[in-house]
């Protein structure tokens, strides 16, 4: 019985760890840069996406690179390879709340 509980406690304590593990190689695998073949926003076309040059994915972060003067915008994300479709949540700016997405991998 004790083993039974033991081998219970180790396999709670690790599957946040194994998620944790899965979304990262998730995520490096997103590695790359893209560029933006449509937009859509309230299931509409948005025309904002004209205005994305290109965007790259590395370590975690996308850069975002605007316009003729290639401004370039920094944000965090998190992904959850699990949901299907995929979901990703971009975070501008590091903080406040996310734009949320969905990704194909």
């Amino acid at each position: 019985m004790r083993k039974l509980i033991a081998a219970a406690a180790f396999l709670a304590l690790a599957a946040p760890a194994l998620v944790a593990d899965e979304k990262a190689d998730a995520a490096k695998k997103l590695d790359g840069t893209y560029e933006v073949m449509s937009a859509k926003a309230g299931g509409k076309d948005d025309p904002k996406k004209d205005r994305v040059k290109a965007f790259e994915i590395k370590d975690g972060f996308i850069t975002i690179r605007e316009g003729k003067d290639e401004r370039a915008e920094e944000a965090k994300f998190t992904i959850d390879p699990s949901q299907k479709p995929a979901h990703i949540d971009i975070f501008p700016g590091g903080k406040g709340e996310p734009v949320q997405g969905i990704y194909e991998a």
